[in-house]
């Protein structure tokens, strides 16, 4: 499984479960053709915090912003990699 290259074309959200910096767990949350409106609920009901993305999809962007949700690119084309560069690369983590 890949990054995809454009985040409106992604098939699926490869969640990942981070506690203090470290990441604890996954989850792969199947879309079958959600809607903008769906893919919304799916990341709020896993408490989603960032959205990381290898491109822009400007409508999905703008709904995550607005619900307090980050957006974050990335060049990575590997999901774990792609966390672990945000948990390095992000603030401080509490304890």
């Amino acid at each position: 499984m890949d990054v995809a290259t454009h985040s409106s074309l992604t098939t699926s959200f490869l969640c990942f479960f981070v506690q203090r910096g470290v990441i604890t767990g996954s989850s792969n949350l199947p879309l079958l053709g959600a809607s903008l409106a769906k893919q919304l609920q799916i990341l709020q009901a896993v408490k989603a915090d960032v959205f990381i993305s290898g491109s822009k999809y400007e409508p999905l962007e703008a709904e995550l912003v607005r619900n307090n949700i980050q957006v974050a690119k990335t060049m990575q084309t590997c999901p774990i990699k792609c966390a672990q560069e945000w948990i390095t690369h992000s603030e401080p983590h509490s304890a």
